[in-house]
């Protein structure tokens, strides 16, 4: 992810062994050394991918590209499952998960957050994953610090969460997520609200 770094980013398109089990994306990070994180899922697959008998392909469509004019950060391309069981092309965007001034916070091991699609049009959805119960705020600020719209204030429960986040009322621009506790800023992510 950093060009001085031998850390790197690697996309995953995923599917499991049966039917039921949903095709999607995601990436996982690799620090250099041995370290790797748990995967980020970038886009949760609806179905699984039609695509048995016949010369169909999917799931070789994966990429991830260094963004050219700020360090630490890359783009991702992948594969997930439409509801309609076609496949599907997601674009996301990862954050180094160290770089100061970065706008994503590194997350503890008892918290992890990803929001997605972003950039978004109308709306974006928020995964929380919680290893115990806590009293949050979910807010949107400008690129001033000025608080935009408190969009969550309430407990949230232990384990996996899932919001969805309707952008719709927002200019078109950049705007921060920012994940709170009290007083304790557990994440926060840089969005844009596409036009």
């Amino acid at each position: 992810m950093n060009p001085a770094d031998n850390d790197a980013l690697l996309a995953i398109n995923y599917a499991g062994p049966t039917v039921n089990d949903k095709a999607g994306c995601g990436a996982i990070y690799f620090d250099g050394n041995s370290g790797y994180s748990p995967m980020v899922v970038a886009k949760a697959g609806l179905s699984y991918i039609n695509a048995i008998s016949g010369i169909d392909r999917w799931g070789d469509y994966t990429g991830v590209q260094r963004r050219y004019n700020e360090n630490g950060v890359v783009w991702m391309a992948g594969t997930f499952a439409k509801a309609n069981r076609d496949p599907g092309t997601c674009v996301a965007e990862f954050h180094h998960p160290t770089i100061v001034g970065n706008t994503s916070t590194p997350l503890s091991a008892a918290f992890d957050a990803v929001a997605f699609p972003n950039p978004a049009m109308d709306m974006m959805t928020l995964e929380l994953a919680m290893e115990s119960d806590a009293f949050l705020d979910i807010s949107i600020y400008d690129l001033e610090g000025k608080l935009v719209k408190t969009l969550i204030r309430d407990l949230v429960r232990s384990g996996k969460n899932r919001f969805s986040l309707s952008t719709s009322p927002l200019a078109a621009g950049t705007y921060f997520l920012r994940i709170t506790d009290g007083d304790k800023v557990l994440s926060t992510e840089k969005i844009v609200r596409a036009k």
